[in-house]
């Protein structure tokens, strides 16, 4: 099995693929972009882009870069929510430029190690070590850009990172633009409580703190109603992230004339139907504490980052802001079949209901049951909802004589409950039927 494989396995052998796996980030790095292109003052989030009605040819030898949503003159904010390849491709190739872009990227730890996984050798056993081995990622000078390897890095397509990078990289932003180098054991002491080794910590301003603080508020975009990632929100709390999807890459050799001679060189190429898909994001946005990344290699069906890492994005989150108790309360929202109002004789009846005690019941999941509401007008139900935490879709009038899911179901916050009232005979305190 699976549990015995990992059991059996020796340490040295084992992979931490965070680190030493790379990828093509795809367009979760469009808000690194915004962030630079914000701190160099080359644009403002007002200023308007022509996106070219969704076909972009940057060259006319090569195949044009193309967006979902055909735009024509758009302004940052937007661009973010549909994420916009031709917005952010003229971003680096017209605005920041090919020197700037790389050094940018370059500044929020891409091409470099993280050196997360320190030397730990001389002090631990060497059966007890796992591999140090960490993909350092590929970022090529940014002489070595043509136009279109340029206009292609706006997008996060022709270089590749491991995951740390990425979200070291988004911490920096979450971090008011200063990045850290990330730990994992910050030190080792020996039985006295002496430090033996210690891992060395690295900090950089990458970005100013006001360009950092627009860029995490532009991601917000991306998870609002409409937006690529809007299945990575997490219900009680603002998100900033950003979906990513990005075909697999892979080195091809091939052997070219070069001054006479044959040469054995590696170019790179995209693999047919294979992607990896990604979410990145910040929680609580507006004072961040979280950094969470999804990557789904080789998704089946749909491929796209929001599609397939947003809902990860948005479990993992809820489940650790509420075991953390940062998930604050706030009024639900009620979706109903009808607008009338509440009848002020079930208004003057709720007091003669026995309703259970409402105060929330968070797991250390972070889910919460969804309450018994047998017998209760539509506004007590309502509040004994939002004490849930839970959104409630009201059918018909009356009171409740059916709910789905049923009463003591474990949910996650935010989950939504159909809950059927009807009119008509309703037992009284006394037990006598009143109509």
């Amino acid at each position: 099995t699976a549990a015995q494989s990992y059991q059996s396995a020796e340490m040295s052998k084992m992979i931490p693929t965070a680190l030493a796996l790379a990828f093509e980030p795809g367009s979760t790095v469009k808000g690194l972009l915004d962030a630079a292109a914000l701190n160099e003052g080359v644009i403002t989030r007002e200023e308007r882009i022509f996106c070219e009605e969704g076909e972009w040819f940057v060259d006319k030898n090569e195949r044009p870069i193309t967006d979902t949503h055909k735009l024509g003159w758009t302004a940052m904010d937007e661009a973010m929510k549909v994420s916009s390849n031709i917005f952010h491709g003229k971003i680096a190739l017209l605005h920041l430029g090919p020197q700037k872009t790389y050094e940018y990227y370059n500044q929020f730890g891409f091409g470099e190690l993280t050196n997360v996984l320190w030397d730990l050798s001389p002090e631990i056993p060497e059966e007890m070590q796992g591999p140090t081995r960490e993909a350092r990622g590929r970022l090529a000078h940014w002489k070595k850009w043509t136009t279109i390897d340029t206009a292609n890095a706006g997008f996060g397509h022709g270089f590749s990172v491991n995951a740390i990078q990425l979200v070291a990289a988004f911490g920096a932003l979450a971090n008011d633009g200063v990045w850290r180098s990330p730990v994992l054991i910050k030190s080792v002491r020996d039985g006295e409580g002496e430090v033996v080794a210690q891992a060395e910590l690295v900090e950089r301003r990458v970005t100013s703190t006001e360009a950092a603080h627009q860029a995490v508020e532009l991601m917000e975009r991306v998870t609002e109603d409409g937006g690529t990632g809007e299945r990575a929100s997490v219900y009680g709390v603002a998100v900033s992230g950003k979906t990513g999807t990005a075909a697999k890459a892979i080195g091809i050799s091939t052997t070219l004339k070069q001054n006479g001679k044959d040469k054995k060189v590696t170019r790179g190429t995209y693999m047919e139907g294979r992607y990896v898909a990604s979410f990145v994001g910040m929680v609580p946005s507006r004072a961040p504490r979280y950094v969470i990344l999804v990557v789904v290699d080789e998704p089946g069906g749909s491929h796209a980052g929001g599609d397939v890492a947003g809902p990860v994005f948005s479990k993992t989150a809820s489940r650790v802001l509420a075991h953390t108790s940062i998930i604050e309360g706030r009024d639900s929202e009620v979706v109903t079949t009808e607008e009338a109002p509440v009848p002020q004789e079930e208004v003057e009846q709720t007091e003669n209901v026995e309703v259970p005690e409402v105060e929330p019941e968070i797991l250390s999941v972070g889910a919460t049951k969804v309450p018994d509401m047998s017998g209760m007008t539509v506004r007590k139900a309502l509040e004994v909802m939002q004490a849930r935490r839970l959104k409630m879709e009201a059918n018909g009038a009356g009171r409740v004589t059916r709910q789905e899911p049923a009463a003591g179901t474990v949910v996650l916050p935010g989950s939504v409950v159909t809950v059927t009232f009807e009119r008509g005979e309703q037992p009284t305190e006394t037990g006598e039927q009143s109509k």
